[in-house]
């Protein structure tokens, strides 16, 4: 069996048309400005977490946490020039805008770090307390169902975990789009596979948005999730393009 991508199952359902252009045929995105400027804000959430650690056992946090700020902004704009560059994108404005990210970054820190700096904790004491714990860049696959993936940020609590996929741009005005919500569903099903316990919930965080909406993991949206995946099986073997989802956004659907 072929092992997609799990982003491939999102891809089916924005656009059934676009899924089978890129996964059937082949073809690659033409990047642009909103897909270089979203691969830099997603890289402040990969670095973020060994950022907020070196904070911790800094002699003053919150100023350490501040610092942070301005080098991962810094890093990830530098990481991604090219891409930057190529499509557009000035230093300064992709600079003021990943820095926002970085800036949220810092805020959700300090929040929970906040009552237990109060309580007295530091270094180390205060890195044990401090929950969640982030795993980004989380690799995962399962055979059952023929997908692997990288979860943007894997949240470990000590009685359950909770995945999370970063999206930048629009959000919808409330809960999450469909093809969002089969990724992430997605990525709760194959850690269930992998761990063998439960996984009640997801969530997609609309970064421009600064809005965590969650994804409840009921019956329903576990069949979503099986019924995408055997209906991407089925579309991988097609020698047509389907009908396309119409939209005027849709790199697919303007090719007609």
């Amino acid at each position: 069996m072929r092992i997609l991508p799990i982003s491939a199952l999102a891809c089916w359902v924005y656009c059934p048309r676009q899924f089978h252009y890129s996964y059937v045929l082949g073809e690659k995105p033409v990047l642009n400005r909103a897909m270089a400027l979203g691969i830099a804000k997603h890289k402040v959430h990969e670095l973020w977490p060994e950022s907020e650690k070196r904070a911790v056992f800094a002699q003053d946090v919150q100023s350490a946490i501040e610092s942070e700020v301005e080098r991962v902004a810094g890093i990830c704009v530098r990481l991604n020039s090219r891409a930057l560059k190529k499509t557009g994108v000035h230093f300064k404005e992709a600079f003021d805008q990943v820095r926002d990210v970085a800036r949220a970054c810092a805020i959700s820190s300090f929040e929970r770090m906040a009552p237990l700096l109060k309580s007295g904790l530091r270094g180390e004491a205060l890195w044990q307390a401090l929950t969640p714990k982030i795993k980004p860049e989380y690799r995962i696959e399962s055979k059952r169902l023929g997908v692997r993936g990288r979860i943007d940020s894997l949240e470990c609590y000590e009685n359950k975990i909770v995945p999370v996929e970063l999206k930048s741009g629009s959000a919808p005005p409330d809960g999450v789009f469909d093809h969002h919500r089969v990724q992430v569903a997605c990525y709760a099903l194959v850690l269930e596979e992998i761990f063998g316990s439960r996984v009640d919930e997801a969530v997609v965080h609309y970064v421009d948005k600064r809005s965590r909406r969650p994804v409840i993991m009921n019956p329903f949206t576990r069949e979503f999730v099986e019924g995408v995946a055997r209906d991407v099986r089925k579309a991988l073997l097609a020698t047509q393009a389907p009908k396309g989802c119409g939209r005027d956004s849709c790199s697919a659907c303007c090719k007609d």
